[in-house]
């Protein structure tokens, strides 16, 4: 009898109606996995460099993890979190932290956060995604080592997800702060510019007056212009702002 930490065997045995079957089954996961590999190779990518439509890359990198562990548990094991060097098979530790780091670069370069408050919530979320993924996965992992890289992609989930949906599903009414630019500057690096507009006043929830923008906004407003801070409460209770010109929808 096969039980769930066993190896399934997918060709012997003396059916062969079902020999034939499992290798049907074993065909199918690693279709699957070969799709959800296309996927993740895209959409963090995707999300990183060109960010449109914003709120489906969110939730498409957001939901990667979930159906690559889906995919643990539904292939009984013969699809793995890490590779096996005894017994090749597909592995989808990538499909996991990928999806985690876009969604983080995202938020951290579109939006400014009060991090001090998102430390509750991303603790929170790191523990009930550690109980989640091990019900997926229970007596699925058969790699040394995958119980320890499923806590720390709990981890790293449980902070992408915190700051990156309590902006992104945020539907909480801004609350709108005039400024006036004093100063604007660009920095250069191997991977871009960086754009950064210096502000004549600062809130206490404002990490300095001087403030990186999207190049969007720093080309269309002038020294001395007028831009306007929207705040908001965030999907999770904590705050977040963005700069944007007055009048805009944001």
């Amino acid at each position: 009898m096969e039980t769930p930490n066993s190896e399934p065997d997918y060709g012997g045995g003396n059916d062969p109606q079902s020999a034939t079957g499992r290798l049907n089954d074993l065909n199918s996961y690693l279709n699957w996995s070969t799709t959800l590999a296309g996927a993740c190779s895209i959409f963090p990518f995707w999300l990183i460099f060109f960010p449109w439509p914003h709120l489906f890359l969110v939730l498409v990198n957001a939901a990667l993890p979930l159906a690559a562990l889906l995919l643990v548990r539904a292939s009984n094991g013969e699809i793995q979190i890490d590779s096996d060097k005894n017994k090749p098979r597909p592995a989808v530790a990538y499909m996991l932290f990928l999806p985690a780091g876009a969604l983080a670069f995202d938020t951290v370069f579109n939006y400014y956060l009060s991090y001090s408050k998102a430390v509750t919530p991303m603790l929170t979320a790191a523990v009930v995604l550690a109980v989640l993924f091990g019900l997926i996965v229970e007596g699925r992992l058969r790699v040394p080592g995958s119980r320890a890289h499923l806590l720390l992609a709990a981890a790293a989930l449980g902070a992408a997800y915190t700051i990156s949906l309590n902006c992104a599903l945020d539907r909480s009414a801004p609350e709108v702060f005039p400024a006036k630019v004093v100063a604007k500057s660009v920095t250069h690096g191997k991977h871009g510019n960086t754009y950064y507009l210096d502000l004549d006043r600062s809130y206490d929830w404002m990490p300095g007056s001087d403030i990186s923008v999207p190049s969007a906004v720093f080309h269309a407003v002038a020294e001395k212009g007028d831009v306007c801070l929207y705040r908001r409460h965030g999907l999770f209770g904590v705050p977040w702002f963005v700069v944007g010109l007055c009048g805009g929808a944001h």
